[in-house]
């Protein structure tokens, strides 16, 4: 790799003459077969980089709607599997590509909850890869705690955090958290809260309006909250998906 003007870029060519052992440096007929092979090994170096750059490093962003595809395609227990699919090769490579992410970051997709060992799928496995990820990087402010949400959550809907005033908080999701991802982010301590300070989860269900300040960026219930009239506050519908 080189740095031009700060920005890393990979070489794809791989020189493989200059790895001949020196015993092989006058064995001319070797030397020839690998010249003449070198735009193909090129072709298939440039191929594991590229693939390496999409289902590797892009693992842990690829969009929502592709990663639920992805995801329930090659979940057998999901009604929506299907190995005949022309895109489960490209499932079986991403979902490769969260395995090494869970090396990397010492995650299962196996956990131990309510005395059964349970597995997450691919797109619940995604979304922990990123909450470890990224935890690493959070400071459990309020706006770096709505930033961490807004990365690993966001994709699938609103979701914001609440200061109550009273060293407790609240995660409010306008989707349906699983019970299974649930778990698995506090069993491992993955949603960032201060020290010493106590945290909710509220889900709100299909058809819940919240009101929004466009200007602040927070979400609450209408209720709880004051209708201005300002142009800056809005109400919005929650929609209502499954994670």
């Amino acid at each position: 790799m080189s740095d031009i003007n700060g920005i890393m870029r990979t070489d794809h060519r791989a020189d493989i003459c200059i790895a001949l052992l020196w015993q092989y440096q006058n064995a001319t007929r070797l030397k020839g077969l690998i010249v003449s092979k070198q735009s193909w090994l090129d072709g298939k170096h440039r191929q594991f980089w590229e693939d390496w750059t999409i289902y590797i490093f892009g693992a842990l962003s690829l969009d929502a709607e592709t990663s639920r595809h992805l995801s329930d395609i090659s979940d057998p227990d999901n009604p929506a599997y299907n190995p005949q699919s022309p895109d489960y090769p490209t499932a079986q490579l991403w979902i490769f590509g969260l395995s090494v992410w869970g090396k990397i970051l010492n995650l299962s997709r196996k956990f131990y909850y309510a005395g059964q060992e349970q597995q997450l799928s691919a797109l619940q496995y995604q979304t922990l890869l990123r909450g470890q990820f990224f935890k690493n990087s959070t400071v459990c402010t309020i706006p770096e705690t709505n930033r961490y949400l807004e990365i690993v959550f966001g994709p699938y809907g609103r979701v914001f955090v609440v200061d109550n005033g009273n060293m407790s908080i609240y995660l409010n999701f306008a989707f349906s958290l699983s019970e299974k991802l649930y778990q698995a982010f506090t069993q491992l301590e993955l949603l960032p809260r201060p020290s010493g300070v106590g945290m909710s989860l509220i889900n709100y269900s299909d058809g819940m309006i919240l009101w929004a300040d466009e200007f602040s960026g927070s979400y609450q219930d209408i209720d709880d909250g004051t209708l201005s009239g300002e142009d800056n506050v809005g109400a919005v519908l929650a929609p209502y998906v499954e994670l």
